[in-house]
């Protein structure tokens, strides 16, 4: 019954009021309360609030939030309820005889299954007292300013994201994007390399007070348009890192020993980045005209223990959303801090360019 289900329904008893703690017990909950191997978990809170718990191997997240957006949408501009509440049927619609709901009745019979049940559970629990998650709005501007830079939105946000890691770590983190493939048949993703030579050397001449501001400026220009050219890269095939991991699944099967591919392929991602899309359904709702409706999309974990996974979204002319997650147990990284540095970066950016 479970396997064959498109999705399952979680009616969870908190009532989350911040975005923060929405995304927080969307991400996990309880580690017991949702069905983490199905690809989508709908989750109706008790204040009716609505989250949304995937596992996106069959689909990537665009895929998943065309979805989501489509049906919040569609329900928020057009809804079919009579004033009861219930739901309208069409006139088109046939009468199907659906089964009755019925409680799964589970046989643990074995000291074997329950301890194994009891492990899980804590084991999940050491992983959410870890978890640290931040969504942040940020209002002071956006797409509306960055495109008076002449640069792209996300070269503006990756660099921005450079430049606050560097200012909290001292490094310049291996950086992963994501970017889509769908150009080609069946395309998934390809990973953008953020953290260039061109954006390094851009973020050493930044935080140097000698530097002029016209040479900042400059290279701030350099980098985004090499990021630009990387983003083009892995949209038309000619990213590395897929194919970097065909080679290791080849010399995994035929036991090819290569020191370079480990080398390659075991470097953490300290940053861990994706731009995800504001409005996938064009022409059912204008998002600069109903703000009411905007959503601040999704996120994920870091991938590294002592780094971050940024899932950011640009929500119109003066608004970008940040989920900002990291690992309590490194001390080093703080996601509140982090987001407070990316809009301490952001807008350095827009102060430098205003010179």
């Amino acid at each position: 019954l479970i396997e064959t289900a498109a999705f399952v329904v979680n009616f969870d008893e908190d009532k989350p009021e911040s975005l923060t703690d929405a995304a927080y017990l969307s991400m996990h909950g309880k580690g017991y309360d949702r069905w983490f191997d199905k690809s989508i978990n709908l989750i109706v809170y008790a204040n009716g609030k609505l989250g949304l718990n995937c596992e996106h191997s069959w689909a990537d997240a665009p895929v998943i939030a065309h979805l989501y957006e489509c049906t919040m949408v569609g329900d928020a501009k057009y809804p079919n309820y009579d004033s009861a509440g219930h739901c309208i049927k069409p006139a088109n619609a046939q009468q199907r005889q659906l089964p009755p709901p019925a409680a799964l009745q589970w046989s643990l019979n074995s000291d074997q299954a329950k301890e194994a049940v009891k492990h899980a559970v804590e084991s999940a629990q050491v992983l959410i007292d870890e978890f640290e998650l931040k969504i942040h709005s940020f209002t002071d501007f956006g797409k509306g300013h960055i495109k008076t830079c002449k640069v792209s939105p996300d070269a503006y946000i990756q660099v921005a994201f450079q430049v606050a890691f560097h200012r909290m770590h001292k490094v310049t983190p291996l950086t992963y994007e994501s970017s889509m493939t769908r150009l080609f048949q069946l395309g998934r993703t390809e990973t953008i390399r953020p953290a260039s030579n061109a954006v390094k050397a851009f973020v050493t001449a930044y935080e140097d007070e000698s530097v002029p501001v016209s040479e900042k400026k400059a290279l701030f220009a350099k980098a985004c348009e090499r990021h630009q050219i990387l983003y083009r890269d892995a949209m038309t095939g000619r990213g590395i890192d897929r194919h970097l991991f065909g080679l290791y699944v080849i010399s995994q099967g035929t036991n090819v020993e290569s020191s370079f591919l480990k080398h390659a392929l075991s470097e953490p991602w300290r940053l861990s980045t994706s731009q995800q899309p504001q409005q996938q359904t064009h022409g059912l709702w204008n998002p600069s005209k109903e703000k009411h409706l905007i959503g601040p999309g999704g996120g994920f974990g870091p991938v590294s223990s002592n780094g971050y996974g940024v899932s950011y979204m640009v929500a119109g002319e003066n608004q970008i959303f940040f989920h900002v997650s990291s690992n309590k147990g490194f001390a080093e990284t703080d996601s509140n801090i982090f987001a407070e540095e990316i809009s301490k970066s952001l807008n350095g950016l827009k102060d430098m360019m205003s010179q």
